[in-house]
């Protein structure tokens, strides 16, 4: 993966998801969801969207 590479909005889209899934198996309480769904969407490289 190159970590500089610009993040498209369908990576985005997949690690919602993946946060998502985490939620509703509860390792992630819904305030840290919302945490790293804020993250996700102002993150402009993969490396950001990866953190």
């Amino acid at each position: 993966m190159d970590v500089q590479l610009r993040a498209s909005d369908d990576d985005r889209h997949r690690v919602v998801a993946e946060l998502q899934r985490h939620t509703g198996a509860g390792r992630l309480t819904l305030d840290e969801f919302s945490d790293r769904v804020a993250a996700v969407w102002t993150a402009r490289t993969l490396g950001e969207l990866a953190t």
